[in-house]
């Protein structure tokens, strides 16, 4: 009897424990609801919104919430799981006890259990009339639980810093890196490549190392060179105000360009200081700024100055913008506008500051989100010192953000 009796007591744990671990697994993961409620205007909004349709406001803190109170809601249910799993395995093990005892000891149980006060022996307490069977894990601290570094990734398609090459007032999040290269093909007046890597800081600023488009008579066509970037956030969006950032991006040193005569160069360096603002309304994000470029050249060869010097200077003042509309939650359309310095030199004449001018630039697309971390963009670009519409061209970039940031370590 004894022998029936531990068997069974054997497998009634086997079950509990079996039972636990697949509560544990099926409660282990945290779906995204369908909807989120805007917190500014209680507007019900899909999941995967960014922003209120309805106000415009970011979605971004009331979907932080929500996760986190859906967490909760399960912690709740495995620990309500895994008591009811408890209970249930000791009724059986009593069952199954009573069932191997002899009949005379099965009736004296019965006589105790009925005689005995139903206060002393409350359905809160059958786990811990046995211990030695299934002891009871203790109590967890009200402490919210550390969220998996799974759960910490992307949940919305990630808020870029630039729309094709037009700068926003977005700042990358903080220790986020972000990634973006491509160019303008279709013809030999654009044939340079463009990148960008960034790393976000504190949620308030962000570093850039980049390609910068400039405009080069003497190649027929433009050129990249690098540059260094920081960017700084002055104002965060508000319910009448746009968001409001600023940066400085320059080049590294001094750059020799070259014509297709190979006398004919001269060497280049730039400096842009610009303000860039960003608004919300709905569906619709404007960006609007001002830049001031600082263009300086020196040591022509094949052409030359009109002023004797070492060096010629000009400052280019440009404004630039741009538009982003949500079609869908996995796609944008995009229109942008912006300034490019154009050295206008010709071999064998003699030019001054007058020959550096801007040339405007414009592009139409859209952004696909393959992933919440990965984009791509496509659109038909064109330029004001084009002939005609058969000069225009297709931009094409990819864009990949890495969330480092948010990566959290398993407590």
């Amino acid at each position: 009897m004894p022998f029936r009796s531990m068997k069974s007591l054997v497998i009634a744990v086997a079950v509990t424990i079996a039972a636990l671990a697949l509560a544990t697994f099926a409660l282990s993961q945290t779906s995204a609801p369908a909807s989120i409620r805007c917190s500014a205007c209680q507007f019900e909004n899909t999941w995967t919104y960014k922003f209120c349709v309805n106000c415009g406001s970011s979605l971004a803190a009331a979907k932080q919430a929500k996760l986190e109170q859906l967490q909760q809601e399960q912690e709740l249910a495995r620990q309500a799981a895994r008591r009811q799993f408890v209970e249930d395995s000791l009724a059986q093990a009593r069952a199954a006890e009573n069932l191997s005892a002899p009949e005379s000891l099965r009736a004296e149980r019965e006589r105790q259990a009925a005689a005995r006060p139903l206060a002393l022996a409350p359905p809160e307490t059958s786990a811990s009339l046995i211990p030695s069977m299934a002891p009871v894990a203790p109590a967890k601290s009200d402490r919210p639980k550390p969220q998996r570094w799974y759960q910490t990734l992307l949940t919305t398609p990630a808020v870029l810093p630039r729309l094709f090459n037009v700068p926003t007032a977005e700042v990358l999040s903080s220790l986020d890196i972000y990634f973006n290269g491509g160019g303008a093909f279709g013809i030999e007046k654009e044939r340079n490549f463009l990148g960008h890597a960034g790393l976000g800081l504190g949620d308030i600023a962000e570093v850039e190392f980049a390609t910068q488009a400039v405009i080069n008579s003497l190649q027929q066509g433009s050129s990249s060179v690098p540059t260094s970037a920081f960017k700084m956030l002055v104002l965060r969006e508000q319910d009448r105000l746009p968001a409001i950032a600023a940066s400085l991006r320059g080049t590294t040193s001094w750059h020799h360009f070259q014509g297709q005569d190979a006398s004919v160069s001269f060497e280049t360096r730039l400096t842009k200081l610009y303000l860039v603002a960003t608004k919300h309304r709905g569906k619709v994000m404007a960006h609007v700024g001002l830049g001031l470029t600082d263009v300086r050249v020196r040591n022509p060869q094949g052409w030359r100055f009109r002023e004797a010097g070492r060096e010629m200077q000009r400052n280019l003042i440009a404004p630039f913008g741009g538009l982003t509309i949500q079609a869908n939650p996995k796609a944008q359309v995009m229109l942008e506008v912006e300034g490019l310095p154009s050295y206008d030199f010709t071999a064998g004449e003699v030019h001054d500051g007058s020959a550096i001018k801007n040339i405007w630039a414009g592009v139409v697309g859209v952004r696909f989100y393959f992933t919440n971390w990965l984009a791509a963009d496509t659109g038909v670009r064109y330029r004001s010192d084009f002939d005609g519409i058969a000069d225009a061209n297709i931009q094409a970039n990819v864009n990949m953000l890495f969330p480092l940031g948010r990566l959290r370590s398993k407590q």
